[in-house]
């Protein structure tokens, strides 16, 4: 999981695909997955800064 874990930081912080993308899914919360504006997502957002 740690590998994993690294890798998806490196992508994050390469590509940053939140900048691109037509959907967010913010699944901080996994019982209740709600969809956020790709302007407002950030690597910090999602825990991986």
């Amino acid at each position: 999981m740690h590998r994993y874990v690294q890798g998806q930081r490196l992508y994050f912080d390469a590509a940053q695909p939140w900048e691109r993308a037509t959907f967010v899914i913010d699944n901080g919360d996994v019982a209740t997955p709600r969809m956020i504006r790709p302007g407002t997502a950030s690597a910090a957002r999602f825990g991986m800064a």
